[in-house]
């Protein structure tokens, strides 16, 4: 059974949370098939959007605020079991464009993102299922917000 919430889509159609009733459909579309949150770990923000740092000197504090930056926030995603093979092969193709931005929804947001570099996206095959006929993933997916 699919999650009918976690989409990764292309972004010609626009920003959707729902992309699967838009006509005609994104040229790419990969539906998750199992919900992250109830059997994983989903994690919108797992980056900040604050700049700055704090150092210590002789004489006391130096504060650098350097305001907020979206593109410092990330979004990590992690599983087990519960990719297919088509699912897996599905995201690679996006993966492996480099530099291309799409939409993730998670049902309730949708963000335009990248996949990060190194270690956007990682995969194994689940060898418990696999040892009982069935080929089952687990995965590591992690975006760049970009917008």
């Amino acid at each position: 059974m699919s999650s009918p919430k976690f989409i990764i889509f292309s972004t010609e159609r626009g920003a959707s949370i729902v992309p699967k009733t838009l006509s005609p459909a994104p040229a790419s579309l990969v539906i998750f098939s199992r919900d992250p949150i109830a059997t994983g770990s989903y994690d919108p923000h797992a980056g900040t959007t604050s700049r700055g740092t704090v150092v210590s000197t002789l004489g006391g504090t130096v504060i650098q605020d350097f305001g907020s930056n979206m593109q410092d926030q990330r979004i990590a995603i992690k599983d087990e079991a519960a990719f297919t093979q088509t699912i897996v092969t599905n995201i690679l193709s996006l993966y492996n464009v480099a530099s291309t931005e799409y939409y993730f929804t998670d049902g309730y947001d949708c963000f335009k993102v990248q996949f990060a570099r190194p270690n956007g996206f990682s995969h194994r095959r689940n060898l418990i299922s696999s040892f009982y006929g069935v080929a089952r993933f687990d995965y590591e997916i992690n975006f760049v917000v970009t917008g």
